[in-house]
């Protein structure tokens, strides 16, 4: 229905997983141990040719001691996604998107007073 392909999700998620990782400092091999997940599977998800489950992308997030964050946004903005050129070619595979959207409000509980008093507005 929309303009986004599998393939760009893919790459998408790609380019997401190898930053995170480099940000960690971890290697494949390193994220592989720590979460009990295939270094080749790692690596096909990095190359954007896996597809794969949210729960193998959640143990990946608990396994660089990141939380997994999915959005659902409006088609349109990928229409007007434009593409740039990173700061640093080297790492990743190079390809960075920009979207003119402002994501929902997140919604966040307020924790209660503590001894049960009630917090001044």
């Amino acid at each position: 229905t929309g303009n986004v392909q599998v393939s760009d999700i893919a790459d998408i998620l790609a380019e997401n997983l190898i930053r995170a990782r480099d940000h960690m400092g971890m290697t494949q091999k390193q994220l592989a141990e720590k979460t009990g997940i295939y270094q080749a599977d790692i690596s096909k998800i990095e190359r954007g040719i896996a597809n794969p489950s949210l729960n193998t992308l959640k143990r990946l997030a608990e396994g660089m001691d990141m939380t997994l964050k999915l959005e659902f946004i409006p088609e349109n903005i990928f229409s007007n996604a434009t593409y740039q050129k990173p700061a640093a070619p080297e790492s990743g595979t190079g390809k960075v998107y920009t979207f003119d959207y402002e994501p929902p409000v997140s919604m966040v509980a307020e924790e209660p007073a503590p001894n049960g008093a009630k917090k001044e507005k």
